[in-house]
């Protein structure tokens, strides 16, 4: 969980079995112990339905799903003489999604320092502190940076 700076709130390292709408209910719980004062969170489409509803009710918070603009070139068929599986035609330019890509550059922050991409660790506590370390480190080097 992340702020609109993209500045980390709240982590939970899970196995990589567990889809992110089953994840996404200890770390939301988590950051709302933390910083009560939350009243929006933005979310991708894949934590729709039930997942939004969830959050939105034990969280008391407006939950807003950022849609992802449709991508008519991801497949066809492989026979000959069938259609094409999609029929919306694509966009002519890419769109930024700036709520989106907010988390997506926080991974790659904290992504940096290599010891994030593999993952050794056999338990979860030690992983999340090496993601609090990498936030921590990256924000400390904003800091120097500035004066």
């Amino acid at each position: 969980m992340v702020d609109t700076l993209g500045l980390i709130l709240a982590v939970s390292v899970t196995a990589a079995s567990v889809q992110d709408r089953d994840g996404a209910h200890p770390v939301m719980a988590s950051g709302m112990e933390k910083y009560a004062g939350i009243s929006r969170v933005f979310v991708d489409a894949g934590y729709v339905g039930r997942c939004v509803q969830i959050i939105s009710q034990q969280h008391a918070i407006s939950v807003e799903v950022v849609p992802h603009p449709g991508n008519a070139n991801v497949g066809q068929w492989c026979t000959p003489n069938q259609e094409d599986l999609f029929t919306r035609q694509p966009d002519a330019k890419f769109t930024v999604l700036p709520k989106r890509w907010v988390v997506e550059r926080t991974h790659a922050w904290i992504e940096k320092p290599r010891r994030l991409v593999m993952h050794y660790d056999r338990r979860v506590e030690v992983s999340e502190a090496w993601v609090w370390l990498a936030a921590s480190c990256q924000l400390l080097s904003r800091l120097t940076r500035m004066s």
